[in-house]
C-alpha cells in the first residue's frame, strides 16, 4: 500500500471551495493506492456518483477496514479499527462524509509516518 500524507485542513478547504468535487478526486487517489482495490478507482467514483453516494458509504467502511488490516499485518501499532465509526459518520447527512474522510486520512497519515520511521530505522542500522 502506498501512502501519501495530506493535511486535513487542506482537504477540508479544497472540498469546501470546489463544492465537494475534490472529495471525488480524493476517493479516486486513495482507491488508486489501495492494493486490493476492486473495482478500479474510476469505477469507485462512478458508482459513488450513480448511487448518489450510497456506494461511498460502503467504500468508506471498506477502506478504513483495509487500512487497519494492513497496519496489523505489518505490525504497526497506533492505528485503530475505525471502520464502523466511518460507516456511522458516512450516514450523517450534510457533512458526515467529511468526518469519515478525516478519519481515513488520519490513519493514512499515521501509516505514512510509521512506514517512514521504519525505513529510517532500517537504513540507519
Amino acid at each position: 500500500m502506498k501512502t501519501i500524507e495530506r493535511h486535513l485542513l487542506t482537504l477540508y478547504l479544497l472540498c469546501i471551495f470546489t463544492f465537494n468535487i475534490y472529495y471525488f478526486y480524493w476517493v479516486f487517489e486513495t482507491s488508486k493506492h489501495m492494493e486490493e482495490e476492486k473495482p478500479t478507482p474510476g469505477m469507485v467514483v462512478f458508482l459513488g456518483i450513480i448511487t448518489i453516494g450510497i456506494y461511498l458509504v460502503y467504500w468508506n467502511f471498506k477502506t478504513a477496514k483495509e487500512i487497519y488490516n494492513y497496519a496489523q499485518w505489518e505490525g504497526y501499532k497506533g492505528i485503530s479499527d475505525q471502520s464502523v465509526l466511518c460507516l456511522i459518520c458516512s450516514l450523517i447527512p450534510f457533512g458526515g462524509w467529511l468526518i469519515s474522510m478525516g478519519l481515513i486520512q488520519t490513519n493514512i497519515n499515521t501509516l505514512h509516518f510509521l512506514e517512514s520511521r521504519k525505513k529510517l530505522s532500517v537504513s540507519g542500522e
